[in-house]
């Protein structure tokens, strides 16, 4: 299920009728529902907050958790966002309800960019996942508006072939982490550190499961393996071969790691305008050290 969530209370809201549209174009076995209570919701208070929170906020936090994403179209007031918004927000901010979850922008006019950016600094603190396929900015100001009018506009149709599925149908947003076992996981995770840049993001308290993060947010989970003993090293046998390392200059990271004396399974060679080269960690798994002259599409 999918949330959609109207930032004005306007009955005449462009913003209203731009989600009831997405409702009527939501893909086949995909169910869409607007969310039209935010005037019954209270300005925040954490001190009306936990077991006498009002029925009002209960009930928003019930329907968060109940959709896999919510797709938001806002107005923008004074370069901000509508304060009831904002006080929907803030009641879910302790509660957790937008951890990890899924959300699409919609934008009922393409000048409303502060309110845009707004909220998402505001749901990137909040730890909701944004979908930067998903943004949807139509030109309805001035025009006689409702949802009808809207789905057929082409540009509606060619979101909803594109965009509103990246929010709403499977909920897939990528990779979260590939996990390696190892002997002695720390020493991994060290080697991990001192040689690619990662940084340790979690350790386990009560097994020696070790969470490494780069630069560009991709996690290993480095878990205790059962045996010491490995398999043959070959880099096309069946199953997961390689772990790919981007970077963005290939010259000084591989002389980097020429000097800790790095084990090597390839040259070094430019293929397509990409540099690459195959080496092992500590562990003996295969990494692939790449640096693309363009990305792949």
């Amino acid at each position: 299920m999918n949330r959609n969530a109207d930032g004005s209370l306007r009955a005449s809201s462009s913003n209203a009728a731009l989600l009831r549209a997405a409702v009527a174009l939501a893909p086949s076995g995909v169910e869409v529902t607007l969310y039209d209570g935010l005037g019954d919701l209270p300005h925040f208070n954490p001190d009306r907050d936990g077991e006498t929170a009002p029925a009002a906020v209960k009930d928003w936090r019930v329907r968060l958790q109940a959709s896999d994403g919510v797709v938001f179209s806002v107005p923008e007031y004074a370069h901000s966002l509508p304060g009831v918004l904002k006080d929907a927000l803030d009641w879910v901010v302790g509660s957790g309800e937008f951890m990890d979850k899924p959300v699409a922008l919609f934008n009922a006019s393409p000048r409303g960019t502060y309110a845009q950016a707004s909220l998402t600094e505001t749901l990137t603190a909040m730890m909701a996942k944004v979908v930067p396929e998903a943004p949807i900015a139509l030109q309805l100001m001035g025009t006689p508006l409702n949802a009808d009018r809207i789905a057929a506009d082409p540009e509606m149709w060619e979101s909803r072939q594109k965009y509103i599925p990246a929010t709403i149908r499977g909920m897939v947003t990528g990779i979260e982490h590939t996990a390696i076992a190892s002997p002695d996981p720390h020493r991994l995770a060290g080697w991990y550190v001192e040689h690619l840049d990662f940084a340790i993001n979690y350790r386990s308290s009560n097994s020696q499961t070790v969470f490494v993060k780069a630069a560009d947010g991709s996690m290993l989970e480095i878990i205790e393996s059962n045996t010491a003993d490995r398999q043959a090293l070959d880099m096309k046998a069946p199953g997961l071969r390689h772990l790919a390392i981007a970077v963005s200059d290939f010259d000084v990271v591989y002389q980097r790691l020429m000097s800790k004396s790095v084990s090597f399974l390839t040259e070094p060679e430019k293929k397509g305008g990409n540099s690459l080269v195959f080496f092992t960690d500590l562990d003996g798994n295969i990494l692939h050290l790449l640096q693309r002259e363009k990305p792949l599409p």
